[in-house]
């Protein structure tokens, strides 16, 4: 939830991204682990790109998160 928290606040400042709340990833848990996972929208991956980079750059995970990028270029409406 902090995540999504802090992607909001960057959104509110870049009109050009949207960014949705965490939710369970639809293969909730793999490998002993839970996935979560949050939409960002954009007209451009390089706007969602710069989003992430922001966002580990304030929100560093601990340890024992692991955090992942996946860009569709397909639009889930």
């Amino acid at each position: 939830q902090m995540y999504a928290q802090s992607l909001a606040a960057y959104a509110a400042a870049n009109p050009s991204l949207r960014a949705g709340e965490a939710y369970p990833s639809a293969l909730e848990k793999a490998d002993g682990r839970y996935r979560w996972q949050i939409i960002l929208r954009a007209s451009a991956a390089a706007t969602i790109s710069a989003a992430w980079r922001w966002l580990q750059e304030v929100r560093p995970p601990p340890k024992e998160l692991r955090t992942a990028i996946d860009i569709d270029a397909y639009s889930l409406v």
